[in-house]
């Protein structure tokens, strides 16, 4: 966690999507590793015990027990550092980034599920907006990968990057975005 160094967060993923039994799990430690619990899944208010892949965990920066998991079972958020988890979206979800200042009341919340292509809570997670795939058709959209530059004063400037799912791996897009996912511009995809 962005505060507390001693707090880290690990999400696991089964090979080959949970084949040979392995579920995908959410670990915690408070001791900088020395020790690790693990949350508990299956019934109300908790990670699905069907949980095949965690692809990203994303903690709110000055919020921290506001995280978020982009699984392949969708994208879930916690308000109170683990103890109880929320479905936020549906989907495969490959990534999530939360972008704050540290006096922003209200953090952005990126998720990017394949197939499905963006969506964009300005409320902490509390409601998303429609999935845009930037002007691409949805099916052709596969996995997103984003990142942000996320220092004061440029907390607004977010990245994407996105797979072509017809075209054996090969990139789609690349863009850019200078007001947190609100409008984004194209860039170059480098030749080879």
């Amino acid at each position: 966690e962005p505060n507390d160094h001693n707090n880290i967060w690990i999400g696991t993923s089964s090979m080959y999507n949970g084949h040979n039994g392995f579920n995908a799990r959410i670990l915690r430690s408070t001791d900088a590793g020395t020790s690790w619990s693990q949350f508990p899944v299956g019934g109300l208010a908790r990670l699905p015990a069907n949980l095949r892949g965690i692809h990203k965990i994303a903690i709110d920066y000055p919020r921290n027990q506001f995280v978020y998991a982009a699984t392949d079972n969708g994208l879930y958020r916690t308000t109170d550092s683990g103890a109880n988890w929320s479905l936020k979206l549906p989907g495969y979800f490959t990534d999530v980034i939360v972008s704050s200042g540290i006096s922003d009341p209200n953090a952005v919340v990126l998720a990017a599920a394949r197939g499905l292509g963006l969506s964009r809570s300005t409320n902490n997670g509390n409601n998303f907006g429609a999935f845009t795939t930037l002007g691409f058709p949805a099916g052709q959209v596969g996995r997103i990968s984003l990142t942000h530059h996320n220092l004061y004063p440029v907390v607004n400037q977010v990245y994407c990057i996105a797979e072509d799912a017809f075209g054996g791996g090969s990139m789609l897009f690349i863009a850019r975005s200078q007001d947190t996912g609100k409008s984004w511009l194209y860039t170059n995809i480098p030749a080879g």
